[in-house]
Formats: structure tokens, sequence, C-alpha cells
């Protein structure tokens, strides 16, 4: 408004004054708008937790949103906006996924197992998070659970293929688990027994 007006009265140090001091004061708002974006991003940044995470971004996301209205001709603030934007859209991603490998794992068939271990193969930024963590373990016991089983089926080859899935991503999150090193044993000692009949024979 004080633009327009100053096309019509040039010359009006009244309005000169004015117009310096509205743009003033949406410099000292965008900044403050900045300023806080970029704090919730640093949070978001140093939180382990995906919906934390998520949602501190959203909020980077909205003061970034409402930065630009105000300064639409602001290319450093464009920049952040959209980087925000993929960050929050990549979350987003990951939480879905999360839920849609956890509905596969309450299935308990091989195929859903393979299928939901590649989802979260895919998902190591996230790899501190609680609910991935959780997931992650639920899956493992299901494997954890088949090479038990082919053991006690003597199903060696089973049971070593399943143990080799063990040692691949995305497991080893969760550092080395003793039910492994158990059924590594349980399957040496079953290879020399086998190993000592076929010599006895």
């Amino acid at each position: 408004i004080l633009m327009r007006v100053r096309q019509v009265l040039p010359d009006s140090q009244r309005l000169f004054q004015l117009a310096q001091t509205a743009n003033n004061r949406l410099t000292g708002i965008k900044t403050q708008l900045n300023d806080q974006a970029h704090s919730a991003l640093n949070r978001a940044a140093g939180s382990s937790r995906l919906e934390e995470r998520l949602a501190l971004t959203n909020e980077a996301l909205a003061l970034l949103e409402l930065g630009i209205k105000l300064d639409p001709g602001d290319t450093g603030l464009a920049e952040t906006l959209l980087e925000t934007r993929a960050a929050a859209a990549d979350m987003q991603r990951a939480r879905q996924v999360i839920e849609r490998a956890s509905a596969l794992i309450a299935q308990n068939f091989d195929n859903e197992l393979s299928q939901a271990r590649s989802m979260l193969s895919g998902l190591r930024d996230y790899a501190q998070d609680d609910r991935y963590r959780a997931v992650v373990a639920d899956l493992l016991a299901r494997y954890v659970e088949r090479a038990e089983f082919a053991l006690e089926e003597g199903s060696l080859a089973e049971a070593q293929a399943w143990l080799e899935t063990l040692q691949e991503e995305p497991f080893r999150i969760l550092g080395r688990r003793a039910e492994i090193s158990r059924l590594e044993s349980r399957l040496r000692d079953q290879r020399r027994r086998g190993t000592l009949r076929t010599c006895l024979l």
C-alpha cells in the first residue's frame, strides 16, 4: 500500500520513513521466522525418534512457508523450503514403510517376511528410531524361529541360509544377539555329529 501511495507522492519524506519502517519490520519478522525454522531443523537432526523428527520438520516447514509468503523473492528461504519439504516427505514415507513392514511381519509368511526385510533395509537413516528397531527385532524373532525349526527338522542347509540372512541388513543395527550365537553353536554341533556318523559308517 505504501509503495502504491509513494508512486502518487514520490517526494513525501513521511511516506519514505513509513516504507522504511515497514521494510525493517518485515525483515525482522522474516529473520525471526528463519531462525525459528532452523532451530526446529537442528532439533530434528539431533533427535533419534522418527515421530519427533517429523513433527519438528513440519514445524519448520510451516515457518518457512510463512517466510516465503512475506518475501517470495528470497532464494535462500526458497531453497531451504524445498529441502525441508523433501525431508518431511521422506520421513512420512519412512513412517508408512515401517507400519507396512510391521503388518507384513504379522502375517508370518516367508514371502511377506522377505518383503518386510527388503523394505526395512532401505531405512538406515532411521535406524535409531524406537519403532523401527522394534519392528526389526520382531522380524529377527521370526527368522530365528525358522532357523530353529530347520535345525529341529535336521535341515542344516536351510538353517544355515536363515542364519546367514540374520547377518545382513537390517538386522545389523541390533548388534550381536545371543540367540543367533546359540543357533550357530547348535548348527556346528549337528554338523559335527553328522560328519562323525558318516565316518563311522
